[in-house]
């Protein structure tokens, strides 16, 4: 029989050799398939050339498949989107490789207990948004490999200038730049801190906080963002505040539907639909008021809160 310490000496060898052997198989792995699938670059740099070259401020411009789109390089988007994006999104941005292990072994917790799962970094999101997928494990697993790729390959910089030119924004906007221009007839480089932290709450899920349609849930996720700025250190709690009761004006967006019709139109042969035809499409404008209940997850202490409020 093994004496105590030979078996304590044997499970610390265990508790040590175990995770190398994993780390040393996976690199393996990654570098066997980095060498037989070479990270496809042409698209990135596609829309890293559009996003350099387009003035600041272009107009957004609707697209064949009837999408608002508008260039923008990272140095035209407000910082304070890129820490709102960053805080709610993906908090350990500037330090992972392109995959969060904590995040996703958290996200695989929830999936088990039956809570959504989550987990994907803001580079495995710009995967996403570059070569869509199915969703499912395989699914995962290819994002994961090309954000690891990505990371090699692209500087963070790189990387969040692509995400603010994919990013799906609600209804049929895409990218940062025409979300600013669309919602608040401004540059993204104008966004005040309520504006910034309403678009960064949007790509998680554009269709179910899309504040035309779902005003509540959108001053919800606006708080979201908020708080977790505030916890991250973003932001300080007076200008939570401020920006928490700010009553964001939202100029009217055309619906996809909208859209789609103008599209068929222009495809029989109208020519291209003047953009103040568009602006008509549907003129109203949507307040966006003060929360007076704390988000789920909050983690500004009921005091606070009530001084938020």
């Amino acid at each position: 029989m093994w004496s105590k310490p030979g078996r304590i000496r044997r499970l610390a060898i265990a508790v040590v050799a175990i995770p190398f052997a994993l780390t040393l198989a996976l690199t393996l792995t990654f570098y066997i398939a980095d060498a037989l699938y070479r990270f496809p670059s042409e698209p990135v740099a596609a829309v890293l050339h559009d996003a350099r070259t387009a003035a600041a401020g272009t107009t957004p411009r609707m697209d064949q498949d009837g999408r608002w789109r508008s260039p923008v390089s990272l140095e035209a988007v407000s910082p304070t989107l890129v820490d709102a994006t960053i805080a709610v999104e993906d908090k350990r941005f500037r330090s992972h490789a392109g995959v969060d292990v904590v995040a996703l072994a958290r996200a695989a917790l929830h999936t088990l207990i039956g809570r959504n799962g989550g987990g994907s970094t803001i580079t495995m999101q710009t995967v996403r948004l570059l070569w869509p997928r199915d969703p499912g494990l395989s699914s995962k697993l290819s994002e994961a490999f090309r954000a690891l790729q990505m990371e090699r390959e692209l500087s963070k910089d790189d990387i969040l200038e692509l995400y603010f030119n994919l990013a799906p924004y609600g209804s049929n906007i895409i990218g940062a730049e025409a979300a600013a221009h669309r919602y608040f007839h401004k540059s993204v480089a104008e966004l005040e801190l309520g504006e910034a932290a309403l678009l960064a709450g949007l790509p998680r899920a554009p269709g179910s906080y899309d504040p035309r349609l779902h005003p509540h849930a959108a001053r919800q996720r606006r708080w979201q963002v908020l708080d977790r700025m505030l916890n991250d250190g973003a932001i300080s709690l007076p200008q939570a505040t401020r920006a928490g009761r700010q009553a964001v004006k939202l100029q009217g967006v055309p619906s996809a539907g909208t859209m789609s019709r103008y599209s068929r139109l222009a495809a029989s042969g109208y020519g291209p639909i003047p953009a103040t035809a568009l602006d008509t499409a549907m003129p109203r404008v949507f307040h966006l008021g003060n929360v007076h209940t704390i988000p789920a997850g909050s983690a500004v202490p009921a005091t606070q809160w009530r001084r938020i409020r």
